[in-house]
C-alpha cells in the first residue's frame, strides 16, 4: 500500500497588550521595563544580551515607557546589562529557556556609567504572557533524572497530568517507542517537535525515532490553549532543543548496569508459573562531547547512547504443561547523533542535525502465546535550520527529512518458542483457543517505509508593546506498507474438549505448498462423535464448518494431551 500525505497551513496571530513569546518554537524571550529608583520609567536605556559560549551580542532600547523586548533568543545564560547617564549600570546573568518570555525589570541607581551594580542571577520567573498550560525540563534537570530505560520521552512524566503509554498498544511497529499521554487523552496524537520540526508518526501515531537524553538540551511540555506555531493536534505537544557546541569543550560519559537482582518482579501472581524472579540484566552506555572549530563561529557536538538488555518473558499453559516456562525477549538500541552551528554575524545564523537510530527487539508473544516476532526500525533524521532578525522583523527557516523503516520478522529462534509442531518440520501455527498459540506469529512479514519531507517558516515583526506571529508549513509524506498476514504459516484453530469419545488412528499428517496455497492431507476415517471443527483462516485454503471436504484431520485436547481426530 502507497500512501502520500501533504499537509499545508497558514496562521496568522496579532497579539495586543503584553508581548508573548511562541511556545512550540525553538527560542525564548526577554522582556521588563527599566526604572528609576522612584519606579518612574527611563526612557532610551541601553539593554545589552551576550552569550559568552557561543559569541552572540545583541541590544536594545527601551521605549518612551521604559520596556524592553527581545524576542527569539537561543536558549542558554545571558550577561545583561542596562545603561543609561546619569545611572550607575546594572548588570546581571539571566537564563533564556525555550517558549517561555522571561521578565526582568531592572531599578537603576543614580550615578556614574562606570560604576557597576551587579545583582545575583536572576532566578526563572513565572511567564504570565501566555494563556497555555506548559512545563519545561531543564538539561540540568535531565542529566540528574533517573529514568528507567532512558527513553527520552519519560521525560514528559515530571509534568502532573502527563503519562507515558507503550507504543506497542497502538501498532506492532511501535514496540520500542512510547507515546505521551495528556489529560487522560490516548496519547496516539500528541505532537512532537525536534529543534522546530515534526517527528511526529502520522500513520499510528507516536515518534518515528528514539533520542538520546545525552542530546537533548531542553525539553518543554504543552498542555493546553497551544501556541498557533504547534502543529495540527488536539492533544498537546511535546518541544525539544537539542545541545550545541560552544566555545569550551564540554563532554561527558555514563554508563548503567541493571540485573535481575535490583529490578522488581511486575507478576500479579508472583507463584505462577514459578516462584522464580525473571532473568533481566540492562546495559546503557553513551556520551557526549562538543567544542568549536571557530571560536565565535562555527560549533560541533556528537552524542552516542547504546542499550543492551537480555530479558525473558513467562509463558503459562496449565493445561499443556509442556510449553510452560521462561522465554527470550533480548533488545539491541544504538542512537547517534551530530549537530554543526554556524554563527554568520549577530543577525543570521544556522545549524544542521543529522540523527540515526537503529533498534530491534523480540516481542509478540506471552500469557498463553508462544507465536514471537521481532521488531526492527531504522531511522535517519536530518533538520537544517537558519534564524535572521533584522530591525523589527525576525524570520525562522526549517528544512527535515525523516526516513523510517520498520520490519517485523519471524523471531521464535531468537525468543527460543518452538518454530512448529509439525512432525515433518513443516511452518504451522496452531491455535487452541483460551489454551495455547504455537508456530509463527501471524503478524510477521510486514515492511513499512515512511519518508516526511517538511518545510517552516515562522515570523514575527514588533510594534510597540504588540507582537505580529506568522507561519506557514508544507510537510510531504509518503509511505509504503506491505503486509502479509499469515504469510509464514496457515494457521488451525480448534476447541479444547474434556469429552471422551472414539478416536481413530490415522497416519501423520503433512503440509505440502503449491504454487503459494497450503494442502492438508490425512488417511481417510471417521470418528464415532465429532468433535470441535477446524474453521477457515485466510489464506490458508482449510476447510471451514460450512464448505467441508473430507477427509481432513484435526487436533483434540483431552486431560491435557493433543489427540488426532479425523473426520470426514
Amino acid at each position: 500500500m502507497c500512501r502520500r500525505i501533504v499537509s499545508f497551513f497558514v496562521v496568522v496571530v496579532c497579539l495586543s497588550g503584553l508581548i508573548t513569546a511562541s511556545a512550540q518554537r525553538t527560542t525564548g524571550s526577554l522582556t521588563g521595563a527599566v526604572v528609576d529608583p522612584n519606579g518612574l520609567a527611563i526612557n532610551a536605556a541601553k539593554v545589552s544580551l551576550t552569550d559568552k559560549e557561543r559569541g552572540i551580542k545583541l541590544s536594545v532600547t527601551t521605549s518612551s515607557e521604559g520596556t524592553y523586548f527581545v524576542p527569539d533568543l537561543v536558549p542558554g545564560r545571558y550577561d545583561l546589562s542596562v545603561q543609561k547617564d546619569g545611572f550607575k549600570t546594572f548588570a546581571t546573568i539571566v537564563t533564556i529557556v525555550v517558549g517561555v518570555t522571561t521578565s526582568i525589570s531592572p531599578k537603576l541607581e543614580l550615578g556614574q556609567v562606570s560604576s557597576i551594580v551587579e545583582v545575583k542571577e536572576s532566578a526563572l520567573t513565572v511567564d504570565t504572557s501566555q494563556s497555555s498550560v506548559q512545563g519545561l525540563i531543564t538539561s540540568s534537570q535531565i542529566e540528574r533524572l533517573p529514568l528507567n530505560g532512558r527513553n527520552f520521552l519519560d521525560l514528559a512524566t515530571q509534568e502532573p497530568g502527563v503519562q507515558t503509554v507503550d507504543g506497542g498498544n497502538f501498532d506492532p511497529t511501535k514496540n520500542q517507542m512510547v507515546g505521551v499521554s495528556i489529560g487522560g487523552r490516548s496519547g496516539r496524537s500528541t505532537r512532537i517537535q525536534v529543534d522546530g520540526v515534526d517527528i511526529t508518526d502520522e500513520t499510528v501515531g507516536t515518534t518515528t525515532t528514539n533520542l538520546s537524553n545525552e542530546s537533548i538540551q531542553e525539553f518543554g511540555i504543552s498542555q493546553s490553549s497551544l501556541d498557533v506555531s504547534t502543529d495540527l493536534t488536539s492533544s498537546g505537544g511535546v518541544n525539544i532543543i537539542t545541545k550545541s557546541g560552544t566555545n569550551v569543550i564540554h563532554g561527558s560519559g555514563f554508563g548503567f548496569f541493571r540485573d535481575a537482582g535490583y529490578a522488581a518482579d511486575q507478576r500479579l501472581d508472583k507463584t505462577v508459573p514459578t516462584t522464580e524472579k525473571p532473568p533481566f540484566q540492562r546495559r546503557n552506555f553513551g556520551g557526549r562531547l562538543g567544542g568549536p572549530f571557530l571560536k565565535d563561529k562555527l560549533f560541533w557536538q556528537l552524542d552516542y547512547e547504546g542499550n543492551r538488555q537480555n530479558a525473558q518473558r513467562f509463558v503459562n499453559t496449565p493445561n499443556f504443561a509442556q510449553f510452560t516456562g521462561n522465554f527470550g525477549v533480548p533488545l539491541t538500541e544504538n542512537i547517534g547523533s551530530g549537530r554543526l552551528d554556524w554563527v554568520l554575524n549577530n543577525k543570521l545564523n544556522g545549524f544542521y542535525r543529522f540523527q540515526h537510530d537503529d533498534n530491534v527487539a523480540v516481542t509478540g508473544f506471552g500469557g498463553i502465546s508462544l507465536s514471537a516476532f521481532s521488531n526492527l526500525n531504522n531511522t535517519n533524521f536530518h533538520v537544517v535550520g537558519a534564524d535572521y532578525r533584522s530591525g523589527r522583523w525576525i524570520h525562522g527557516f526549517r528544512f527535515a527529512y525523516v526516513n523510517f523503516n520498520n520490519f517485523i520478522v519471524d523471531a521464535n529462534s531468537g525468543a527460543g518458542t518452538p518454530k512448529t509442531l509439525d512432525p515433518g518440520g513443516q511452518p504451522i501455527l496452531v491455535r487452541i483457543r483460551n489454551q495455547v498459540n504455537v508456530g509463527p506469529n501471524l503478524l510477521a512479514p510486514q515492511r513499512t517505509f515512511q519518508d516526511n519531507k517538511q518545510t517552516k517558516y515562522d515570523a514575527s515583526v514588533l510594534f510597540g508593546r504588540h507582537v505580529l506571529s506568522f507561519g506557514a508549513e508544507y510537510n510531504h509524506i509518503e509511505q509504503f506498507v506491505f503486509a502479509s498476514f499469515f504469510g509464514l504459516a496457515p494457521r488451525l484453530t480448534a476447541n479444547r474438549t474434556t469429552i471422551d469419545s472414539g478416536v481413530c488412528k490415522c497416519k501423520p499428517i503433512f503440509l505440502e505448498r503449491r504454487s503459494g496455497s497450503t494442502k492438508l492431507s490425512a488417511e481417510s476415517a471417521r470418528p464415532r462423535q465429532r468433535i470441535g471443527l477446524f474453521q477457515r483462516e485466510t489464506g490458508t485454503g482449510i476447510p471451514s464448518r460450512r464448505n467441508r471436504q473430507p477427509p481432513a484431520r484435526i487436533l483434540r485436547a483431552r486431560h491435557g494431551q493433543v489427540d488426532e481426530v479425523v473426520h470426514g
